[in-house]
């Protein structure tokens, strides 16, 4: 998952490809992380985004934010802007 990111990630496709009912992959997975596939993928969005900024901070953050896809909420987008001007401001 953490390298197709960019992608559409969601629980039917995700649990198709671990051959598991959407219910029963749902169930397990945040059984073993603690957080649902969204939470998680949303987390590892931003993760990777803070990341490229920290190293690029010329690149622009709606470049890198995957707004289109129906599993991304647009509430993330302050959060990161907010994140880019603390990074912005540390450097």
């Amino acid at each position: 998952m953490d390298k197709n990111l960019d992608t559409n990630l969601s629980l039917e496709t995700i649990s198709k490809v671990a051959c598991f009912s959407p219910f029963h992959f749902h169930r397990i997975f945040k059984a073993i992380t603690n957080e649902t596939l969204n939470s998680y993928i949303n987390r590892k969005r931003i993760e990777k985004v803070a990341s490229v900024l920290m190293h690029k901070p010329e690149v622009n953050i709606t470049v890198l934010v995957h707004l289109n896809s129906a599993n991304r909420k647009t509430a993330d987008l302050p959060r990161l802007v907010k994140l880019k001007a603390r990074m912005d401001k540390s450097v």
